[in-house]
């Protein structure tokens, strides 16, 4: 990750037009509403897994043995904190990587964009050049291209097993919420149940954006082959 960060500043084509589509506008927006709902739905993934600890209602009962791994009925106030602090640590893991695998697409999103508008001028810009002129600006062009699909590359790198895990880990938890429900039927309340839901939905929300951000950037990329 470190690698890919300071690859980024060497690599990316900085534009000083504050016009062309770069980060003065687009990424610095969309950052900000990816940055608000990984917020939003961390503290709701927080909540879900904190409250059978500090919301002393009967619903809890169930989640809170679960979360507790069965440690509650010792009175154990010790291994209830470090049940706590591994369930946050999870939450962080469930919520983050997705989102900031989301945010890096993006990034690179508008680059290959950046670069294939800037193509598109520069050709209608050469009509009537000399070829030499014409061949020094491609290869210009094909250096940036070259650039971006390292960096592309490096991401690949990086963020390769967290998609493998989220991908792998939330079809089988989704499996299991669903045997879950099936398994208790009408004898679980409606607190657990609507717990579950949201859990459901945190694994099928991480699966989507995975797979949206993918193939947001694969089309970036497939539209700039001609490089």
């Amino acid at each position: 990750m470190f690698k890919y960060l300071i690859s980024w500043g060497r690599l990316r084509f900085p534009c000083v037009l504050g016009t062309c589509p770069t980060f003065s506008h687009y990424f610095i927006k969309r950052r900000n509403i990816i940055i608000c709902m990984a917020l939003l739905h961390l503290i709701a993934e927080i909540i879900s897994i904190t409250g059978p600890f500090f919301i002393p209602v009967p619903e809890y009962e169930l989640i809170g043995s679960q979360l507790n791994e069965r440690f509650s009925s010792t009175n154990n106030i010790g291994l209830t904190i470090l049940s706590y602090f591994g369930s946050l640590i999870s939450a962080l893991v469930y919520i983050i990587p997705c989102y900031f695998f989301l945010l890096i697409c993006h990034a690179l999103v508008i680059e290959f964009s950046h670069l294939a508008a800037d193509f598109a001028k520069e050709v209608e810009a050469l009509n009537g050049s000399t070829k030499v002129t014409a061949s020094q600006t491609l290869e210009w062009y094909r250096l940036r291209h070259v650039c971006l699909c390292e960096l592309v590359e490096l991401a690949e790198n990086v963020f390769s097993p967290w998609i493998l895990l989220i991908l792998g880990g939330g079809i089988v938890q989704m499996l299991l919420q669903v045997y879950e429900a099936y398994a208790l039927g009408s004898s679980c309340d409606y607190m657990y149940f609507l717990t579950q839901f949201f859990w459901f939905l945190t694994y099928a929300l991480q699966i989507l954006i995975v797979l949206y951000a993918g193939s947001h950037l694969h089309e970036a990329v497939s539209n700039c082959v001609w490089l």
